[in-house]
C-alpha cells in the first residue's frame, strides 16, 4: 500500500512542511497545477548531497597564520602552504600518500589536521623539521602501515 500526500494547503510553509514528511516517508506527493514549483525544487536541492569539489574550502589568513584546504577533493599536499603557517587542516580530502619531508618547512606549525583522507602508510620523514607540532589529526583514514621512528621527530606533539 502507497502513501499519497496530496496538496491541502495554500501556506507556503504548510506546504514545505508537508512535502518534506511526504518525500522523507517515500509517499507520492500530487500537487494540483497552480502550486509554484520552484519553491519545492530549492527544498529537494537543499536536501541533495554537494560533492565534495562543489564545497570546496581554501584560504590562508596571514593575521592567524591559519592555512586551510578541506572538501577539496585534494589527492596529495599542496606545494604553496606558507612556512609561517601556525595550523594546517587538510581534512576531508583524498590525499592517500605523504611525500616525505612534505610539511619540512613548517617548523613553527602546532596544529596538523589530515583526518577524513585516504592516507594508508605514514613514512619516517613525513613530519620532519616539525618539532612545534603539538596536535596531529590522522583519524577516519585508511592507515595500516606506520614506519617506525615516525612521532620521534615530534617532541612537542602530546594529542596524536
Amino acid at each position: 500500500m502507497s502513501l499519497i500526500c496530496r496538496w491541502k494547503d495554500n501556506s507556503k510553509t504548510m506546504t514545505i512542511l508537508t512535502f518534506l514528511l511526504c518525500i522523507t516517508s517515500g509517499a507520492l506527493f500530487v500537487l494540483p497545477e497552480t502550486v509554484d514549483l520552484s519553491i519545492l525544487e530549492k527544498v529537494v536541492e537543499s536536501l541533495l548531497p554537494r560533492s565534495p569539489s562543489s564545497s570546496c574550502h581554501t584560504e590562508y589568513n596571514p593575521t592567524t597564520r591559519f592555512f586551510y584546504r578541506t572538501y577539496c577533493s585534494l589527492a596529495s599536499v599542496p606545494s604553496n602552504i606558507p612556512a609561517e603557517a601556525l595550523e594546517v587542516d587538510l581534512y576531508h580530502n583524498a590525499i592517500t600518500t605523504i611525500p616525505g619531508g612534505s610539511f619540512s618547512h613548517l617548523t613553527q606549525c602546532t596544529v596538523l589536521s589530515l583526518q577524513h583522507n585516504h592516507i594508508s602508510s605514514v613514512n619516517s620523514d613525513v613530519f620532519r623539521g616539525m618539532g612545534s607540532l603539538v596536535h596531529l589529526h590522522l583519524e577516519y583514514n585508511r592507515i595500516s602501515i606506520i614506519q617506525s621512528g615516525t612521532f620521534g621527530t615530534l617532541p612537542a606533539c602530546t594529542n596524536l
